[in-house]
């Protein structure tokens, strides 16, 4: 091997003095803000997967608490001993409440690299079900909850060419969660906060953890609506004479199962339902007890456990203002049948009576605050024995989704790795093409086992930014997390097979080192050192590894002759004959400023801008309008000078902001115009 510099090389084995700066991993899960179901012991088990581009001996997190005057930090414990190929993945057992979960790489007893997440709970997590006074109504008084509660700000409604509002049957999104705000939407189908971020601070009040909802209501729906798509037969609205489409209303609850409480646990389905079957349907007590058993054994099927329902006595309406004695004595059957997991919620027929003319709940300026009365109903309801004695289900797989090539083209197939925790049996799988938003595009392949799947892109795929995941669709469903985002190019063109590169320095040496994915065998490494002239010389070669693994994390050290700045890159000669290069990488001096991000377009038209950041790692970014008021933050795990899609909240009005974004102690500001 030929060099200006002697090189040693480093594949495999490393010894390390003190550096001078931590490089970064990632943290791909837990997703920001999320909530995990505590047990009765008041602890949940806590997935914890990234990825790392510095060598590590083991991978260790803690959790610190938000507000410090409640508890302590816990101890560092390991998530995964020895990790390889750049990725990590490990699952501890957490306490009940909010923190801030910090995750570091330890080479040699001392930290290398570290990354956090700003908030992550564990607390309670319920999925609501039943009409529209459980899905919200706007303009009737909803009031939001403190950040302690929390939901997908996200709508799977859109409206037909016929102009009726129709629920998708699709994959669900990847969540985004964040503080339930009066005006917010609880994903798939509540509108507003409602009763329920009122609910929230109650039960957070009480217990001191953090609450997450997710709502399936959806208006005018019957019994036997919910039965029978649960039995895949379609549903007809009894109101106009229509069909739900996609086995609505059931498809939704299903879903919100399988792809998200799979994940997060669940302490119960709170079931606000029955006054339609009341009037104008007049269904008996028979057949309305047995058409919600059914509902009710099918969504404890479908997520394979004993499902915790609670069931409300609910049956009036300005048609019929009169509590509907069939109505209310099937649901009190369906509490006090033996061994059926369901417990009595509060009795709304007593709450607004007689309701307004629009039928729901509402907090009447200077008048009667029904929707906040009824909060305080269903927290009186939730005892402390029923959060005692009630059976909350927790997660207990888990599936994170290997990496692939940060660029690939339409018309490609490729393997995609995975990796799974707590399966005692192989599985099926599904793998599915997401948007950059995390949305469902498409699925794009399946396989069975533990191995990779082979997944074939269209040659019709638009030219994009896309995530794939892994999802589990048997033996029990459990969705993956997924990929990093890659970019979808024109036919034709090669993948790029850099993930992400990381220099360090210590007394005696430069390191850089590469982490790559999907390379072919019989690749080639040269690693580059930018001269004065501003030219690269060639200062050492690796070998690419064949070891039957997708990922690889290479290493290269240059003896140290001088201090200050350095520019390496590293040349990636495929056997093709064509070539690709790593992002330069900046060595740089302690405390040496980094470049400025790059932000754009500026003006954004107040839904989304693109951000590229000079360094991997955890970056935290800030909106602050021109009254110094924070109206805005995000934590992200990025690539280093790779664009990277940020989705802003809705409602953000026209004007100028200060974004900031902050890496460890650097912070840079800038001004972006947001103009609709």
């Amino acid at each position: 091997m030929s060099s200006l510099i002697k090189p040693l090389l480093i594949i495999c084995c490393y010894v390390f003095f003190s550096l001078h700066a931590f490089a970064q991993l990632t943290i791909s899960y837990p997703l920001p803000q999320l909530v995990i179901q505590r047990n009765q012991h008041n602890t949940a088990p806590l997935s914890i997967a990234g990825t790392f581009s510095v060598p590590v001996d083991r991978i260790e997190a803690r959790l610190v608490p938000i507000n410090s005057s409640t508890s302590r930090p816990t101890d560092w414990k390991v998530v995964q001993q020895t990790p390889r190929n750049g990725l990590y993945q490990g699952t501890i057992t957490a306490p009940s409440g909010l923190f801030q979960l910090e995750v570091r790489g330890i080479r040699t007893n001392k930290t290398v690299s570290q990354a956090t997440v700003s908030r992550v709970g564990i607390g309670e997590v319920f999925l609501i079900a039943g009409q529209s006074n459980a899905m919200g109504l706007p303009k009737l008084g909803a009031k939001g909850a403190s950040d302690r509660v929390v939901s997908f700000n996200a709508w799977n409604r859109f409206w037909n060419k016929n102009n009726v509002l129709e629920s998708s049957d699709k994959p669900f999104p990847v969540p985004m969660f964040s503080q339930l705000e009066a005006n917010n939407l609880i994903f798939p189908t509540g509108e507003t906060a409602w009763c329920w971020g009122e609910l929230g601070d109650q039960i957070a009040d009480r217990y001191h953890v953090p609450v997450a909802f997710f709502n399936v209501a959806i208006p005018a729906t019957v019994a036997e609506n919910w039965s029978a798509t649960a039995n895949g037969i379609p549903a007809k609205n009894i109101f106009n004479s229509t069909y739900w489409p996609f086995l609505q209303p059931y498809t939704n609850l299903r879903n919100a199962l399988q792809y998200y409480h799979s994940s997060f646990g669940i302490r119960a389905i709170l079931w606000h339902h029955g006054e339609s079957d009341a009037v104008p349907l007049h269904t008996t007590k028979d057949d309305y007890c047995r058409l919600v058993q059914e509902l009710i054994d099918h969504s404890r099927a479908d997520f394979a456990a004993d499902l915790t329902w609670v069931i409300s006595r609910c049956s009036i309406t300005p048609a019929g203002p009169v509590p509907n004695q069939a109505i209310r004595a099937a649901q009190d059957s369906l509490i006090n049948r033996a061994d059926n997991n369901v417990w009595a919620g509060p009795d709304t027929d007593t709450i607004q009576s007689p309701r307004p003319e629009h039928g729901h709940f509402e907090n009447i300026p200077n008048g009667v605050q029904g929707v906040s009365v009824f909060a305080r109903s269903w927290n009186n309801s939730l005892t402390d024995s029923f959060f005692d004695r009630s059976k909350p289900q927790q997660p207990r797989q888990f599936i994170q989704t290997g990496l692939v090539p940060t660029e690939l083209s339409a018309g490609e197939t490729l393997r995609v790795p995975f990796a799974t925790i707590g399966f005692e049996s192989s599985p099926d799988v599904s793998v599915q093409l997401l948007n950059d938003r995390g949305w469902y595009v498409m699925e794009v392949g399946q396989g069975q086992g533990f191995g990779p799947v082979e997944v074939h892109l269209p040659d019709t795929l638009s030219a994009g930014t896309y995530r794939l995941r892994v999802v589990a669709i048997n033996p029990a469903m459990i969705v993956g997390n997924p990929t990093p985002a890659f970019r979808v190019t024109t036919p034709g063109k090669s993948g790029r097979f850099f993930v992400d590169q990381q220099t360090e320095q210590d007394s005696a040496f430069s390191y850089v080192y590469w982490l790559t994915t999907h390379e072919p065998s019989g690749s080639r490494f040269f690693v580059e050192r930018q001269e004065r002239s501003g030219s690269f010389q060639t200062i050492g070669q690796v070998e690419g590894i064949v070891d039957g693994q997708f990922s690889h994390l290479y290493s290269f050290a240059e003896p140290l002759d001088q201090s200050g700045s350095r520019i390496y890159r590293v040349r990636l000669e495929l056997p093709d004959g064509s070539v690709q290069y790593s992002t330069p990488l900046i060595l740089a001096v302690p405390d040496e400023a980094l470049p400025q991000p790059l932000v754009y377009p500026n003006p954004s038209d107040g839904t989304s801008f693109t951000v590229q950041l000079p360094r991997s790692g955890t970056w935290t970014l800030s909106l602050t309008d021109l009254n110094g008021r924070m109206v805005w933050h995000q934590t992200h795990e990025v690539r280093a000078d790779q664009p990277q899609t940020v989705w802003l909240p809705m409602g953000l009005a026209d004007g100028l902001y200060i974004l900031q974004c902050q890496w460890n102690n650097q912070r840079h500001s800038q001004r972006l115009l947001i103009r609709h």
